[in-house]
């Protein structure tokens, strides 16, 4: 009967190790949801928001109703933009909305057109100066590109645009 060398059972250790660490990344990416189907993206605190939570932020269409879920989309992400000014002011920018969760198609849109979706921001403060989007306001500014948002989609439609972050750097 053939003996194992030190450097077969050095193999095995390796080996072995190996087998661990995968079992426990997949167990670390289960728990944090990161195997998750898109239809089960769920809103920041980790559960999917039903319509009236968080005092209205899930509104539109749902809003009589009690059984939608709503995931929040942040494709988007956090931009770092700038205006037109003659002196370029930086803006730092996250944007974010909610769509049904069990609208499938409506994701897949939303993440196949994220790239267009973030052209659109882009452009829209680039055409602005710091004074214009001051003097619109928070609101206005998040309305006009709500609806600027909302040409590029055709699965479904934003109905309340969110800001994260909306900072102007001098």
């Amino acid at each position: 009967m053939a003996s194992t060398t030190p450097f077969q059972k050095f193999l095995i250790y390796i080996l072995i190790s190996i087998v661990v660490s995968i079992i426990a990344l997949s167990v670390i990416l289960a728990a944090s949801g990161a195997l998750r189907k898109p239809g089960n993206v769920s809103g920041r605190n980790g559960s999917a928001l039903s319509a009236g939570e968080n005092s209205g932020v899930a509104s539109g269409a749902a809003s009589g109703a009690d059984n939608y879920d709503f995931a929040v989309f942040d494709g988007i992400g956090t931009l770092r933009l700038s205006t037109c000014d003659e002196e370029p002011v930086p803006i730092v920018l996250s944007v974010y909305f909610y769509y049904p969760t069990d609208d499938s198609l409506y994701y897949e849109e939303l993440s196949t057109k994220t790239r267009s979706l973030k052209a659109i921001v882009t452009n829209y403060f680039a055409g602005q100066t710091k004074e214009q989007l001051q003097k619109r306001g928070e609101s206005t500014v998040k309305a006009q590109l709500k609806n600027l948002l909302n040409k590029e989609l055709v699965l479904g439609k934003i109905d309340a645009l969110y800001f994260g972050e909306y900072l102007f750097f001098d």
